[in-house]
């Protein structure tokens, strides 16, 4: 089976520990199946620059990862669309998307495994999901969320 994992955490040259779990279950996913991680993270070493793409092989284990200069909000949201849109046509055909930290990789890692009509897992490793914390977040973000997440198959 091949298997797309779209992260919003992963470890990157920014980040170089940051979701280092989430790669060990990549790795050991990749023992049986065909993996290809897709992560996007914001590059202060990038301010004013483009956008840069990395690819690393191991085994049956590809990541992929776009390395973004800073920007505002709004301008953020466009990038990290355009750079997981790239990433996930660099990947390739998949069976299943995986998401990993729901935010905001279940807002793409969801459009994506929807338009393709992919059954969509989630795997969720953060306590601000607890009820008295998720009645904090921006209400916008709930929204986007709550969308995304009705088409979790599992």
């Amino acid at each position: 089976m091949r298997v797309l994992f779209f992260c919003s955490w992963y470890p990157s040259r920014v980040f170089p520990t940051n979701g280092d779990f989430i790669q060990r279950h990549a790795e050991a996913v990749a023992l049986r199946h065909e993996v290809v991680v897709v992560h996007v993270v914001t590059d202060p070493a990038l301010a004013g620059g483009r956008m840069e793409v990395t690819e690393q092989r191991r085994g049956a284990l590809r990541e992929l990862i776009a390395y973004l200069p800073p920007q505002r909000a709004l301008g953020k949201w466009s990038a990290f669309r355009a750079a997981y849109r790239k990433l996930a046509a660099m990947a390739g055909a998949c069976e299943l998307v995986h998401v990993h930290h729901v935010y905001p990789a279940l807002v793409f890692g969801a459009a994506y495994a929807r338009r393709r009509g992919l059954p969509l897992f989630v795997s969720e490793h953060w306590t601000g999901f607890l009820t008295g914390a998720w009645r904090r977040w921006n209400p916008v973000m709930k929204a986007l969320l709550r969308r995304a997440s009705r088409q979790v198959s599992c």
